[in-house]
């Protein structure tokens, strides 16, 4: 045997040393192979778990929910997976898709936390509870843009072929609504331990008490290709919480509460938006939005209790039950931004017939709920706020041209809108009520509503649909001179009845509230509304279908406000922000209340009757005149040393500064005083209008009344000018309504013309004839505007005993007054454009572009060809007007020194004005009453002759008649008649 013996003392190897093995030494066994095996189904395992486990999943998880949903509807989850160690499930692409809406995520997740302690207490307020179960949800669409079941029901009210969901549709009995009570009429109330044994509501509360959910880029849709837009709402990101509390009654079970662009395809008429901003019309936008929502579980009718629901407080006194309340409470944070306008609104309209199409059914009368049965929601409550500083354009388009109301809205401004579910016998009656704080309101120049009640009552349905209040309003117009209204708040009240029958007779009645308001007025503004009005007026010819009778009453009032104009001579305005040069005229008073009604109750009527009601009190005629006018320092020299005597007897200075008290002047040191306050209101920078004006004093007039003021101060050199305590004014208005052109009556149309219409797209090259054409058409060249019957306006205005103030700058405002609204410059024009020279094609009377009137047809083209001759357009006007003025005193103001008397006073009993005004003629007369001028002198003279101390002057009776005719000769329908020249 032959033993070989290892060296004593090797080398050990480095650790890293390179050693191979070459393939032909490999041993290719069954272990080998089975490590081979291992190796690649634990690489397929990886691919597989990491790859495509969740996703088989996701199949599977399809497949089976498939099975047990509704076979018009498809659910799909691209993948799902699951970790039970850490209570979480995750999936990516889920969908759910019906007939009528879609909701879709792109990858989301849950998480329950299982390892928490379950724990069953009685306490009904959940909401402090620990978050067992959270939701983080990324790319969330909900896409509404169908509703079948109404439009199945439709096809079977209208005995319509079932084209939608078919006669087995899943639509159900669309004439029998589900059973909102919960039992049946004679199914007796459960105790409150069967309550208790029978709420499937509180084992699931106990477990998940709270739900927290986070979604990240989510939006909402409604509209298809059926509309032409569609609304979307989007969030980039949202945090909502999910949980309930005690319910507003004892007889409820508990609340829940949650705190969280144009259609494609579309081939029927366009409708361009006024803006687009990123994908469209951006209606609402804000950087921070809360959500608040909230709706109680009803409970069951006591036994004994029908139409009377009470119950008993705590000291045993029974009262009225609340019913089940239900709210959605919305807070809007930084950078709120409100869009809205004709467009919006017609965008609006047409989703909603898409959505809530007409049946023309009478409403069912919901009875109250029985004993046995579950309680009603009698309304939702919808509140809209703003925390900070928002915004709120209204836009509109004219000749393609967008023109805008901006306002700015201070915070705390509000909006409460109540949709009733209770219809009663005599129908519902929905009112919107708001209030806007700090209105600032300026301008740029750049139809049919219904609401449907869910549940019917006995005794009728009372919308409350918006309540709400704007603070600090600010708004401007996209005209040169921006200036609109400001005031510091605005609440708003409308009251909507709509009957049982949708062809009834309706009543809308808004009221507005302003309080402290500041408003502006130019005669572009009269052209700039009117554009607002036309563009929010339907286009369409009037449809019998669409037209419900209906009574718009409109009541405004104004408590503390100021009523701002411009009297620059030939209407030149500065419409710079600093310092601008204008002169102005002012009407202040404590309140001025106007109500009007627009009845809407024929269709088709030949005229409308409007019937337009103004009552004010403390009324005040101020004066306000540039530092660049010359008669300012006089004006005001004249306003702050003139003496006047009041109706007291005693005298007083009517220019006195603001915190004095109207006092009787005996010495010469008031009327020094009186003199500074002029030169320091004639040397006041940055007292013009147009300044910031955020400084609010008390004026006190005569008798030491203490009234607001916000521009108009003395202080800021406005000068008193007229003082009327009570004034009313009614103006009737008989109006021709122009609606666009539609088919006629076919009974008025003869049947030669009937056939003549019916076949006129076969009779080439003849245009196709209209309903309208029964006779011959009428030309430019041969229409007379007398042939029409004129639209009448009647003016009656009566003043009670007033006080005026005579200066002859103020005679000269009041011609420019004149002149810029009723006379040749209606167009204002803005000095900043003629500093450099007149705009190119202007001329005198222009206002560089900025007039509101509908342009001129281009030289060379005859106005036939551009559009038809609409000779309603050209209808003349009949004015009547009554002015009755009462008690009327006057002062010729002048400068008084000390010791001086006051200055000469007028006192007039009675004026009467009449006038009337057509076409062909006008017509007018002035009737005055005994007029007696008192003029007083400090001359000494002895006694048998101081009684000519006081010289009095009297006019037994005036009367002026006045008669004017006019002609058309050689004028065209849009230019005026001109006056014979005797």
């Amino acid at each position: 045997m032959n033993v070989t013996l290892a060296d004593d003392n090797p080398n050990a190897a480095r650790w890293n040393a390179n050693t191979t093995v070459g393939v032909k030494d490999l041993t290719f066994d069954s272990n080998f192979a089975f490590l081979i095996i291992s190796l690649l189904v634990v690489a397929v395992w990886v691919i597989y778990i990491t790859f495509y486990n969740s996703r088989l999943f996701g199949l599977i998880v399809t497949s089976i929910v498939n099975r047990f949903i509704d076979q018009n509807a498809y659910f799909k989850v691209g993948s799902f997976s699951f970790s039970v160690l850490s209570g979480k499930v995750m999936f990516r692409d889920l969908a759910y898709i019906t007939t009528d809406s879609t909701v879709r995520v792109q990858d989301g997740f849950f998480i329950f936390r299982w390892w928490r302690v379950y724990v069953p207490k009685e306490a009904s307020d959940l909401s402090s509870r620990d978050t067992r179960l959270f939701v983080v949800l990324n790319g969330l669409e909900l896409h509404l843009y169908n509703r079948s079941w109404v439009y199945s029901r439709l096809e079977r009210l209208f005995g319509l072929e079932q084209l939608l969901l078919g006669p087995d549709g899943d639509g159900g009995d669309p004439e029998e609504p589900p059973d909102k009570g919960g039992g049946g009429a004679g199914s007796p109330p459960p105790t409150d331990a069967e309550v208790a044994a029978l709420d499937p509501y509180r084992s699931w509360r106990d477990l998940v008490p709270v739900i927290k959910a986070d979604i990240s880029t989510g939006r909402v849709v409604f509209g298809n290709r059926l509309v032409p837009t569609t609304l979307i709402v989007s969030v980039e990101e949202a945090k909502c919480l999910y949980s309930t509390k005690p319910s507003a009654s004892q007889y409820d079970l508990f609340m829940h509460y949650v705190i969280m662009a144009p259609s494609r395809s579309y081939t029927g008429r366009r409708d361009d938006p006024p803006r687009y901003m990123g994908e469209g019309f951006v209606v609402l936008q804000s950087n921070n939005v809360d959500i608040y929502a909230y709706m109680d579980v009803p409970g069951w009718v006591p036994d004994g209790i029908e139409e009377t629901e009470t119950e008993r407080l705590a000291n045993g006194d029974p009262c009225e039950s609340p019913p089940p309340v239900c709210g959605i409470e919305v807070k809007c944070g930084r950078g709120t931004d409100f869009s809205y306008g004709p467009w919006a609104d017609r965008q609006r309209d047409s989703l909603f017939r898409f959505f809530f199409p007409t049946s023309y059914e009478p409403q069912r009368v919901t009875p109250p709920a029985r004993p046995g049965q579950r309680r009603l929601h009698q309304a939702l409550d919808v509140r809209v706020s703003t925390l900070f500083d928002a915004t709120m354009d209204v836009l509109f388009t004219k000749n393609q041209e967008t023109s805008a109301i901006h306002m700015n809205l201070g915070p705390g401004s509000y909006m409460e809108i109540t949709v009733p579910w209770v219809v009663g016998e005599t129908g519902c009656c929905n009112r919107v009520i708001g209030q806007l704080l700090h209105l600032d309101a300026t301008t740029s120049l750049t139809s049919d509503s219904r609401l449907t009640s869910l549940v019917v009552g006995e005794t009728g349905c009372c919308n409350r649909v918006i309540f709400g209040q704007l603070l600090h309003l600010d708004a401007i117009t996209s005209l040169t001179y921006r200036n609109l209204l400001e005031c510091e708040s605005l609440e708003f009240n409308v009251s909507m009845h709509y009957p049982i029958y949708w062809n009834e007779k309706c009543d809308w009645t808004f009221s507005l509230t302003f309080c402290k308001t500041t408003a502006y007025f130019v005669y572009a503004h009269k052209y700039f509304l009117t554009d607002l009005l036309d563009d929010w007026s339907s286009s369409q010819p009037p449809d019998l279908l669409r037209f419900a009778p209906c009574t718009w009453s409109f009541q405004m009032l104004f408590k503390e406000f100021e009523l701002i104009t411009l009297t620059n001579a030939g209407n030149w305005i500065d419409c710079s922000s600093q310092s601008p040069e204008n002169a102005h005229l002012a009407v202040c008073g404590d309140m001025l209340d106007l109500g009007f009604d627009l009845p809407f109750t024929d269709f088709l009527p030949e005229t409308v009757p409007f019937l337009f009601r103004v009552e004010a009190e403390c009324l005040e005629l101020l004066m306000w005149l540039p530092e660049v006018r010359a008669s300012r320092a006089v004006l005001l020299s004249l306003a702050s040393n003139g003496l006047v005597s009041g109706r007291d007897g005693g005298t007083y200075t009517p220019g006195a500064p603001a915190g004095t008290a109207a006092t009787t002047v005996t010495s010469a040191s008031t009327s020094a005083t009186g003199a500074a306050a002029a030169t320091d209101a004639a040397g006041t920078p940055g007292s013009a209008p147009g300044s910031d004006g955020v400084e609010q004093t008390t004026a006190r007039s005569e008798g030491g009344t203490v009234r607001w003021k916000n521009l108009c101060k003395p202080s800021s050199g406005w000068v008193d000018c007229w003082r009327v305590p009570v004034l009313s004014l009614r103006i009737g208005y008989t109006y021709h309504p122009m609606p666009p052109f539609g088919p006629s009556p076919q009974a008025d149309i003869p049947t030669p013309d009937k056939e003549a219409i019916l076949l006129s797209p076969l009779r080439a090259p003849k245009r196709k004839m209209s309903p309208l054409d029964t006779g011959a058409p009428v030309t430019r060249d041969d229409f007379c505007p007398d042939s029409l019957a004129p639209d009448h306006i009647s003016v009656d205005l009566e003043l009670g005993p007033s006080e005026l103030f005579v200066y002859g700058a103020l005679v000269d405002n009041i011609i420019n007054f004149k002149d810029n609204i009723f006379g040749v410059y209606e167009a204002f024009t803005d000095m900043a454009c003629w500093r450099d020279g007149p705009p190119a094609g202007s001329g005198s009377g222009s206002a560089s572009g900025e007039s509101m009137s509908p342009p001129a047809a281009p030289t060379g083209s005859p106005p036939d060809k551009l559009q038809p001759f609409d000779p309603r357009k050209f209808r003349p006007f009949k004015v009547t007007v009554a002015v009755t003025m009462h008690d009327i005193r006057g002062h010729l103001m002048k400068n008084c020194a000390p010791g001086d008397p006051p200055c000469p006073t007028l006192t007039l009993e009675r004026i009467g004005f009449e006038m009337s005004k057509s076409y062909w003629e006008t017509r007018l007369q002035l009737l005055l009453s005994p007029i007696v001028a008192v003029v007083q002198d400090t001359v000494p003279r002895p006694e048998p002759h101081r009684h000519l101390g006081e010289g009095h002057l009297v006019l037994s009776g005036l009367q002026v008649r006045g008669h004017a005719m006019f002609s058309n000769r050689g004028r065209s329908v849009e230019e005026d008649t001109v006056e014979y020249d005797r």
